[in-house]
């Protein structure tokens, strides 16, 4: 097993996955919980929206942050266009 060892931001790489997904999370559970019968105005759509897209780009700096293999998986998702 590779320890990643060169790297001296290891340990924020956890602190941003951490909180990507504690970001995603609650952005998910806003989304999958709101009642049916309670009108969605704009900033109750736009605020777990926002949420859910900073807490998916801490995911993701998080993962790339000096992983060679993550890094690597980044470049082949960019080099098909998805």
């Amino acid at each position: 097993m590779q320890r990643f060892t060169r790297s001296p931001m290891r340990g924020w790489r956890w602190l941003y996955s951490f909180f990507g997904l504690l970001m995603a999370g609650l952005a998910a559970y806003v989304f999958l919980t709101w009642p049916y019968d309670v009108s969605i105005d704009l900033v109750m759509l736009v605020f777990p929206t926002l949420l859910l897209a900073a807490g998916t780009g801490l995911l993701y700096v998080g993962s790339v942050l000096n992983d060679e293999r993550l890094a690597a998986f980044s470049r082949f998702v960019q080099r098909w266009g998805f």
